[in-house]
């Protein structure tokens, strides 16, 4: 939404071919963008356009079967989240 709402029009990123597998399951179709490299494990360079990608998503976005997944519900901030599943102090203290 906010490449879309900026006027960018293509994005560019590096992705495992299991995330491209699943972008895939969602609907999101980018492209090949030349042969994949070392980076931090095996990555493919791969383009998005986002004009098409905010269409896609719009339209499918009540019908897809992940949706209910993708839903601003689903999200919590950590803040948000019960005592119990912070960290301790003294564990953040060892990074």
């Amino acid at each position: 939404d906010y490449a879309f709402q900026h006027r960018i029009s293509h994005l560019v990123y590096l992705a495992t071919s299991s995330l491209v597998r699943l972008l895939g399951r969602l609907g999101i179709n980018d492209h090949a963008a030349g042969e994949g490299c070392h980076h931090r494990g095996r990555r493919y360079p791969r383009i998005l356009d986002v004009a098409a990608l905010h269409r896609t998503l719009f339209d499918s976005s009540t019908g897809h079967p992940y949706s209910a997944k993708l839903s601003p519900a689903s999200y919590r901030p950590y803040s948000a989240l019960p005592a119990a599943l912070h960290a301790e102090p003294a564990l953040l203290a060892y990074g």
